[in-house]
């Protein structure tokens, strides 16, 4: 049995060096954000390195006539040492559009993107869940959640103009230290389409042989 007491080996690691790109774009709120998919997909090659085992859990439960999602996020490392974080989200009795299956989803998301964040200390101050992801442009007459277009980074050139002026210059070469594309060691930069769809996925750029590697 481990012992909650304890410290996580590894997991303060991780809360230094994961990155999370908010790499999604409210068109109402006019704000990039990130969910809960996206901070996954940025620990899983961290979680491995470190060999630490993340489970997350959810239940619905009751309190004075109205229903929260609880999550449970739990973070084990080999010597079964554990931390735990428990966040909650509350479920309206219903939203104009849509199905009580995603409102319940809705929530869930909420609370699991809230854990995580709580865990790896990953602060989102401008979004709220994938809620984050509404149109509110027509009050609570409509809330359907609506996937955004990622924002390209501002150094890849592409034929598609790009309105993110905001956004931070990306390198155009693999981000892997010692990997032949970095800019160390490649000859010429990778293509657009590569280094967007890293930057999108995974945070960062990495060529196609390190992104199969993290998969």
């Amino acid at each position: 049995m481990g012992d909650e007491s304890k410290q996580v080996e590894g997991l303060l690691a991780i809360q230094h060096d994961l990155q999370v790109a908010k790499s999604r774009w409210n068109n109402f709120g006019k704000y990039h954000y990130f969910n809960a998919e996206d901070i996954l997909n940025a620990l899983k090659p961290l979680l491995y390195k470190h060999k630490l085992q993340l489970t997350i859990a959810t239940k619905l439960i009751s309190l004075n006539d109205s229903v929260y999602v609880e999550a449970t996020v739990t973070v084990t490392d080999a010597r079964g040492n554990s931390a735990i974080t428990t966040t909650y989200a509350r479920e309206p009795l219903a939203v104009s559009g849509m199905s009580p299956f995603q409102i319940t989803g809705a929530a869930t998301t909420y609370a699991t993107k809230y854990g995580l964040g709580l865990m790896f200390l990953i602060e989102d101050s401008e979004g709220i869940v994938d809620p984050d992801s509404f149109d509110n442009s027509m009050g609570d007459q409509v809330a359907t959640p609506k996937l955004a277009k990622p924002p390209m980074p501002k150094h890849v050139h592409t034929d598609e103009p790009s309105d993110d002026d905001g956004e931070e210059e990306v390198s155009p070469y693999c981000t892997t230290p010692g990997c032949k594309n970095s800019k160390k060691y490649a000859s010429k930069p990778l293509g657009a389409k590569v280094v967007t769809f890293s930057f999108n996925k995974f945070g960062r750029v990495l060529c196609y042989e390190c992104q199969q590697a993290l998969k």
